[in-house]
């Protein structure tokens, strides 16, 4: 969390400064280029958020602690099929 706080945060302080220098010298693309950042920024919070929510919920729902049952990928041999196709 404390990573995530210092980059949004460098991340705003730049954008500013790139704002700042739009201002004084009436640049549209400084202006462009600082709104870019903060959109980044708001971005990384953003998905931050959104995955700390989602990977709760899935230690919530016990499906981040049983790896195995999530990565069961049957093979042929087994579950009855063989190359694709039902054996009997």
């Amino acid at each position: 969390m404390a990573w995530t706080l210092i980059i949004v945060t460098s991340l705003v302080v730049w954008a500013l400064h790139l704002m700042e220098g739009a201002v004084h010298r009436q640049e549209f693309s400084r202006m462009l280029a600082g709104m870019m950042v903060v959109a980044a920024a708001g971005g990384v919070l953003t998905t931050y958020f959104v995955m700390s929510d989602y990977l709760a919920f899935l230690h919530d729902a016990k499906l981040l602690s049983s790896f195995e049952e999530i990565s069961f990928v049957p093979m042929p041999g087994e579950l009855g099929l063989e190359y694709g196709f039902l054996t009997e």
